[in-house]
């Protein structure tokens, strides 16, 4: 069987398919990691507003707002810390503690829980957007992370109202920044490892597939490489002097290729059919020339055309496809004469 050299078709879709699947697995991350991060965002703000809203419910706001400096170990104050203290201990968190507002945009620290490094009550705090939000009544968490004395952090603030509906203070909920941008981080990085992982296994089934594909179409190829050669033999047998195109480009992909052998074979079949069609007519041509009446006959599917008519057969003109046997046996008797018994070999081209 004749091989025949393909080109680097399959390298070149395979180069095509996989920077097209790592560019859309790149987008799918990109939108797949943004996603991820708001929600995660805001599922551990939503906790963090929980435990800092479920704190300040607990709370006396009219206690909360009698508090002083003066007051720490009194039994109100120590109520406070015992609330706080209660979240501290059982609650993954770093902080909690209660804010009080001393006007102008700033806040001091009004009863810490803490045991070791406690923030002292009046002790400045960080103001933040959020704080400031939370002084006037709303619960909500830092969107940017503030650093002071006790590291890095997010916090939730939950505003704690007296019995007249006002802000007697505020409950404030720390959580490590890093803590945080972990829990985010985290989710980014199996998603990145997901897409990398996806990116191989569809680089693998493409790798495969393209390899079967092309092996299948060199099978192809090779047996109509095969078929090509008897097609050309056979031109060459009934007309020695025809051109025969054998060159292969080794440049052209395994497709195109495929399709110029298929055309190659059917321009041969075409040609091998003309030259038939030629060759019986130029027999039949001579033969017309020596013979008052010229017919072919297929014995096989009773089917006969007339090249040149004899004058005794009625109803026959040249061109015309007829019956052999009906029509023989119509003309035997119309002149009452027996059918000879003719061989298939005389019978398939004969004189009536």
């Amino acid at each position: 069987m004749k091989k025949t050299k393909i080109s680097g078709f399959t390298i070149k879709m395979i180069i095509i398919i996989v920077a097209m699947l790592l560019a859309t697995n790149i987008l799918l991350g990109v939108i797949l990691v943004g996603n991820s991060r708001t929600t995660m965002k805001t599922l551990i703000d939503n906790r963090m507003l929980d435990i800092a809203n479920t704190a300040a419910a607990m709370l006396n706001g009219d206690e909360l707002e009698q508090l002083k400096k003066e007051d720490k170990g009194t039994p109100p104050y120590q109520r406070v810390n015992d609330i706080l203290a209660v979240f501290q201990d059982n609650i993954d968190l770093k902080y909690i503690y209660c804010i009080s507002d001393a006007g102008n945009g700033n806040f001091v620290f009004s009863v810490d829980p803490t045991i070791e490094d406690p923030g002292e009550f009046g002790e400045p705090v960080v103001s933040t957007e959020a704080l400031n939000k939370a002084s006037k009544g709303s619960a909500v968490v830092d969107v940017e992370p503030y650093e002071d004395a006790w590291g890095k952090f997010y916090s939730a603030y939950s505003p704690v109202f007296d019995s007249q509906g006002n802000v007697a203070g505020i409950v404030a909920v720390d959580f490590s920044a890093d803590w945080y941008e972990e829990r985010i981080y985290t989710q980014t990085y199996i998603i990145i490892i997901n897409c990398i992982v996806a990116v191989l296994v569809g680089t693998f089934l493409v790798i495969f597939a393209t390899r079967q594909m092309r092996r299948r179409i060199q099978d192809v190829m090779d047996e109509i490489a095969d078929v090509a050669e008897d097609v050309d033999e056979l031109t060459r047998v009934i007309n020695p002097d025809a051109v025969i195109d054998t060159t292969q480009d080794e440049e052209r992909d395994e497709v195109l290729e495929l399709g110029r052998r298929i055309h190659g074979i059917r321009e041969g079949l075409h040609s091998y059919t003309s030259n038939l069609h030629t060759q019986a007519n130029s027999m039949i041509t001579a033969l017309s020339s020596e013979y008052r009446g010229v017919y072919y006959v297929d014995l096989d599917s009773d089917e006969g055309i007339c090249y040149q008519p004899h004058t005794q057969i009625d109803g026959l003109r040249q061109g015309e496809h007829f019956r052999y046997i009906d029509t023989l046996q119509e003309y035997a008797d119309k002149y009452n004469l027996q059918p000879p018994m003719l061989s298939e070999k005389h019978l398939r081209r004969s004189e009536l």
